[in-house]
């Protein structure tokens, strides 16, 4: 199984060990896959279930008031990487339509990645 570490101190499964970002440690591992993978948003797919998930649970900045439960799951091969959302959320705010509009005020999850 080929992996790549990927190191953070926002996306994280660790917790508990101070809330200074940047303290600690922080390492997912991200496996590698075989094969491209379809692109489905299906968490529950076959090469999903054998990933460990990874809890988003240190915000950047300001401690926000609504906190849903939010993992990610992270897997790459030759040509892509494959990052999966799962939220438990019971309110939920969809109001950007146009492209570009701002998706952050909304219910959502990103990843940026440099």
């Amino acid at each position: 199984m080929r992996t790549a570490c990927f190191r953070s101190t926002i996306l994280s499964s660790w917790a508990g060990k101070g809330d200074v970002m940047g303290e600690g440690s922080l390492v997912y591992r991200v496996v590698g896959l075989p094969e491209p993978m379809g692109i489905d948003g299906d968490w529950n797919k076959r090469v999903w279930k054998a990933i460990e998930p990874l809890a988003i649970d240190r915000p950047m900045g300001e401690e926000p008031d609504h906190r849903p439960k939010t993992l990610a799951k992270l897997a790459w091969d030759d040509d892509s990487l494959y990052v999966i959302f799962h939220v438990e959320d019971r309110y939920i705010r969809a109001a950007a339509k146009a492209y570009q509009d701002p998706v952050c005020r909304d219910s959502c999850v990103e990843f940026f990645f440099t």
